[in-house]
């Protein structure tokens, strides 16, 4: 049975039918175990839930359930020896070898937590009894009587596996130079028992491992010298008498350096046999101070002898000290708690006013109260030996690192022994920060100590949890320092987390908090979180005056994020605690204020599209388009100026809800066209909705209030809603390489319903790694800002903000105004530049040229200056030395990239036909495909470098990393689907012609269809048939391109020839003229191919 059958299982179900059920008990288990479905790591449930299976006697739930709580936390070596004889008692016998196999295996990793000769003792006695050897030095008991096993396990135990399990239990109690030898012994003991047996040579090689046995004895300190040494003479002359003097000086030599170890350093007059002796004859008050004196000692290495200024540092002697000085101090901690006796709740014996009643309550008051006393007293005891092993924890490891060992395991297990010391937590952590682990290790181990409880139980010193909590904060502050908002955290969890503790638990700190909430920050001053949370507060209080104000307050702020929330709080509070005069009040000055927040918002969209404007006058600013296939049927002409805006979606937006299902988009487009032109409909459709969704996105700003102004309006006889999605779009950047849509959905779905992500295109630039998501609503968008700096898969924080196009339109004239500098060293830094040029003006951003694989600059950065003026005034640290290099700075150069784009054209065309060989077609594309979107489903499929797509052609071209991925995308079995469209894969030269217009005729469609296109938008002309030779008078000139017989024929006269010759030569001539004429027109061809793909470079160079 594990650990979570012992959790969940029913105490009424499990109790032995031979015991009698204590309906208490049962009662208290079950809210344990209800208490532990919440929070399954808690040490203390954990242990009272042991208490109470013992007291009804669920054995078997006791066995899981400890295994549980050794999982989390070290155990003393009673409650380990309690566990390993029920699991001894309980198996069946004869023992299989599973069952032997558990229960060493339980050894073990008992023997991982504390030095417990008790332990140490136990499994030695375990392996003779399953081995059937005896030990008169183990005391003969029932319980160490053989035990009684299957032949696997006898089979396994008469090798060398008995013996190899043996010495390793010994081995771990080498340390215990005082009592190691209890365990020497019963091996030595069955080492000679089994020699008895034995003849020949079999018994010629086992006295030779017993005189390695004796030897390898002899090089461990122990304080048992004299018996060792006495017991191999014996041996030696029963066993060896010819070589009895060689041998025993041979162990004298052997033991010498142990000898010396043991009692000849000195050090503050002190050996470490004097160390030995005080431990063995102290008492649990001055065992304690015995220890720390000799850790002090071990690691103090100065010595008596002046001229030695230090000896030997023995590590293995070291680590025994510390090993059972922390063994010491957890088993008095362990002993004096189980002498808290536990407290049973006193009943009144009666109600009668009888002589001597009120005496007896006073004497029981008397008595509980001495009872809670001894209690806390012997919690305070607990307490302070569990600190002392914490202390010797923490020196343990601080001595390791010093000799430069490992202390990433000792880490471990000082929280295990010490759980409830927030010291030792800190500790780890800092621990996994020196190492540079990730950031989910630390929070593991944050989190760890918390849910086990023992920081949080009551009792526990406030300091536990306060060292722990500043070690987790100073890593955060010393991890994420350059991403800390001085804004505060936009959804205020820690304002709503102390409010409601204050509301709920401490009423009397209620004012002080509410004080420390309203102290205004940029986060709080302007969120209708923080509005609606106080409202409630002052409402649930009775003070409706102060509610009232606060909504007053609020709806006059020209910064509140998001109105119409509080908008709408104020009407309903106003409907249930106001009056008529009251409600008409606050609906006047709601109207009034959403006046202003409309004309605010008109205005900022004003400033927008002036913002546009002047863009569109530069032509420095614009982008540069890429120029579609000429056989795609071109758009209507629209206004010049629309053309060259950037799109403001943000703003020029509108979301229609309660749409009916399957409507075409024109059909919305019918009910806005009043409104201005639209740019696109977008119809959000979703099985999990009766009615679909769509946005509308209009080319102006100024289109919004006619289009607001539809709300309410019917389409198909079914009524929709209009409204505006301000503040709903989000920025999200640093986003992991490999998330790809599906996951970022998944990520953002707890907040609300996304209706629409927009991926960058990554033609241009690989790295590009940012996406918008629309969702539906502001509050929506505002709780999703809880993700802004959480850790990604690739260790940086998420960026996730409220988009603001404004903030794209005041960079986009960035012209005359962005600086090239060259000339850099590799180790120059962004501040270097920063420093350099911030004498000469304001800095609007700096992007160094970085290579993240070297980590080091590529030599060059762009400094973009708020002004024109101010970037020609830097002009002037041309050639100036920096880092011991001279600068080039001028304005940056837009058409470099046309440059470079011509350079580039001029590769041989080599390069242009491997490229085509890595390229493919993607037809029949569904409408409103995204290039990011498509790219990210190709590429569960093969690697892709770069793909584009052509609208107007629903077709786009890709192109992968290797001809390998080309072959394997056009032989896949599997449909490629996309967006529920099946799409078609072809090769660059395979390419149909565009969808044909309604207008376009038929047979027009079919004769175009007929005809294959180039895949360079390229028709050939038509072949023209040859003219036929007629008779001439004269014999045509001699051509020595024609064949021997028909040139022979031509200079014979003309009356010799026969008209077959003649008909012969004709149409050998006609052949080769057809064949001279298809390799010319094969040869422009190739010409115009080559020339079409170079301009189709030049434009893309453009664009980069």
């Amino acid at each position: 049975m594990d650990s979570g059958q012992a959790t969940a299982a029913d105490p009424r179900a499990v109790l032995a039918t031979d015991h009698e059920p204590d309906n208490a008990a049962i009662e208290s288990l079950a809210d344990v175990l209800e208490q532990l479905e919440a929070t399954p790591d808690n040490v203390p449930s954990i242990r009272r839930q042991i208490a109470l299976m013992r007291e009804l006697g669920m054995t078997d739930e006791v066995q899981a359930t400890v295994l549980k709580l050794a999982s989390l936390i070290m155990l003393d070596e009673d409650l380990w020896l309690s566990h390993l004889d029920d699991l001894i008692s309980r198996s069946p016998r004869p023992l299989s070898l599973d069952s032997f196999l558990d229960i060493a295996e339980r050894f073990e990793q008992a023997e991982q937590d504390y030095l417990s000769l008790a332990m140490l003792l136990r499994h030695v006695e375990f392996i003779l009894m399953c081995a059937g050897a005896s030990s008169p030095s183990l005391a003969a008991t029932e319980e160490s009587a053989p035990i009684a096993v299957s032949a696997d396990v006898t089979e396994l135990l008469q090798g060398d596996t008995a013996r190899t399990m043996l010495a390793a239990v010994v081995q771990r109690g080498q340390p215990l130079l005082a009592e190691s030898h209890l365990l020497w012994q019963p091996w030595l003991e069955s080492e000679m028992q089994s020699l008895s047996g034995k003849e020949g040579p079999e018994r010629d090689d086992h006295i030779a491992y017993l005189h390695d046995m004796f030897l390898s004895r002899m090089t461990i300190p122990h304080t048992e010298f004299d018996s060792t040494s006495s017991a191999y003479s014996t041996f030696c002359s029963e066993y060896a008498p010819h070589e009895y003097e060689s041998r025993l000086v041979q162990a004298t030599e052997t033991a010498q350096l142990a000898k010396n170890k043991l009692s000849g350093e000195k050090r503050y007059g002190k050996t470490r046999q004097d160390f030995e002796q005080e431990i063995a004859y102290g008492d649990l008050a001055t065992k304690g101070p015995s220890y720390l004196a000799y850790i002090k000692w071990e690691v103090d290495q100065r010595v008596k002898n002046p001229k030695q200024t230090s000896s030997p540092s023995d590590s293995a002697l070291i680590r025994g000290v510390f090993e059972r000085a922390v063994a010491f101090f957890a088993h008095a901690a362990a002993i004096t708690e189980r002498t808290i006796v536990p407290r049973v709740d006193i009943q009144p014996r009666g109600k009668g006013k009888g002589k001597g009643k009120g005496k007896q309550r006073a004497e029981e008051r008397a008595e509980e109260e001495a009872a809670l006393a001894e209690e806390a007293t012997i919690r305070s005891a607990v307490r302070a030996y569990k600190e002392a092993e914490a202390s010797i924890w923490a020196r343990y490891t601080s001595w390791m690192a010093e000799a430069q060992e490992p202390t990433a395991e000792t880490h471990t297990r000082a929280v295990r022994a010490c759980p409830q010391v927030g010291a030792t937590w800190a500790r780890l952590l800092k621990e996994i920060e020196l190492q540079n682990s990730p950031v989910e290790e630390m929070s593991t181990a944050f989190e760890r100590a918390l849910a086990l409880g023992l920081l949080t139980e009551p009792g526990a010193p406030i300091s536990d949890i306060v060292d722990l909590v500043i070690c987790r904060a100073a890593y955060e502050v010393r991890t994420e320092q350059a991403q800390v908002s001085k804004t505060g955290d936009p959804s205020l969890r820690l304002e709503k987390f102390l409010l409601d503790w204050a509301e709920t638990r401490a009423p009397d700190l209620l004012d002080q908090v509410l004080l420390l909430v309203d102290m205004p920050t940029k986060a709080r001053a302007s969120s209708y979180q923080l509005v609606l949370l106080r409202a409630g507060i002052e409402t649930r209080r009775g003070d409706l005056a102060q509610t009232r104000q606060l909504f007053e307050r609020a709806i006059q702020r020209s910064d509140l994020d998001w109105p119409e929330a509080v908008y709408e709080a104020y009407i309903q509070f106003e409907n249930v605690h106001g009056d008529l005069g009251s409600l008409l009040q606050a609906t006047t000055h709601i109207e009034k204020e959403q006046e202003k927040v409309t004309r605010r918002r008109e205005k900022v969209a004003q400033q927008q599209m002036e913002q546009y404007h002047m863009a569109a006058a530069e032509p420095a600013a614009t982008e540069v388009e890429v120029a579609a296939p000429v056989e795609a049927a071109p758009e209507p002409p629209a206004d010049e100026t629309d053309q060259q805006l950037k799109r403001d979606r943000e703003h020029t937006t509108v979301l229609v809800t309660g749409i009916p299902k399957g409507i075409d988009s024109s059909r919305i487009d019918g009910v806005f066209q009043d409104c201005g032109h639209i740019r696109e409909t977008t119809i959000l459709s979703s099985d999990e909705y009766d009615t679909d969704a769509a946005l509308v996105e209009f080319r102006r700003a100024e289109s919004i209030p006619a289009a607001l102004a539809r709300d309410h309006r019917k389409i198909d006889g079914q009524e929709v809603s209009v409204s505006m999605l301000w503040r709903s779009t989000l920025f999200i950047t640093n986003i992991p390489r490999g998330m790809d849509d599906p996951e970022l959905r998944k990520l953002l779905s707890p907040y609300g319903s996304i209706l629409q992500t927009r991926w960058p295109s990554r033609k241009y630039a690989e790295h590009r790694r940012f996406c918008y998501v629309t969702m539906d609503s502001p509050a929506s968008a505002q709780n999703a800002l809880e993700l802004h700096g959480a850790k990604t898969s690739d260790g940086f924080g998420l960026t996730v903000l409220i988009s603001d196009p404004s903030a794209k339109a005041r960079r986009s004239d960035a012209g005359a105004t962005t600086l090239f500098v060259g000339g850099l060293t590799a180790k120059t830094t962004e501040q270097d530049v920063r420093e350099l040029f911030a004498k000469h003006g304001t800095i609007r951003y700096i992007k160094l040229g970085f290579d993240p694989v070297k980590q080091v600059s590529k030599g060059f950065a762009f400094v973009d200056m708020s002004s024109e003026a101010e970037a020609q005034a830097a002009l002037q640290l041309h050639g100036v030395h920096l880092n011991g290099r001279l600068l080039k700075v001028e304005i940056s150069d837009r058409s470099r990239a046309k440059k470079t784009a011509e350079s580039k054209a001029t590769q041989p065309p080599d390069a242009f036909a491997e490229k085509r060989g890595r390229t493919v077609r993607l037809l029949d594309l569904p409408e409103g495909t995204q290039e990011g979107l498509l790219q990210q489903a190709l590429e569960k499929v093969v690697p892709v470098k770069r793909l584009e797509i052509f609208a107007k052609g629903r077709y786009a071209v890709v192109e992968l990393v290797s001809q390998a991925d080309v072959g394997k995308l056009l032989l896949r079995p599997e449909p490629f689907i996309f967006n529920g469209a099946q799409i078609t894969i072809t090769e660059p030269g395979r390419r149909p012609p565009p969808p044909p217009n309604e207008s376009t005729p038929a047979t027009a469609t079919a004769t175009a269809t007929a005809a294959p296109q180039s895949a360079l938008s390229f028709a050939p002309r038509a072949a023209r048939k040859p003219k036929a030779i007629g008779k001439g008078r004269h014999a045509p000139a001699v051509d020595k391109a024609l064949p021997p017989m028909f040139v022979a024929s031509s200079t014979q006269d003309g009356a010799d020839k026969s008209q077959d010759d003649f008909r012969a030569m004709v149409a050998a001539k006609n052949k080769q003229r057809e064949a001279k004429l298809t390799e010319n027109r094969e040869q422009a061809g190739e010409k115009r191919n080559a020339r079409d793909e170079e301009d189709h470079e030049v434009k893309r160079q453009r664009t980069e």
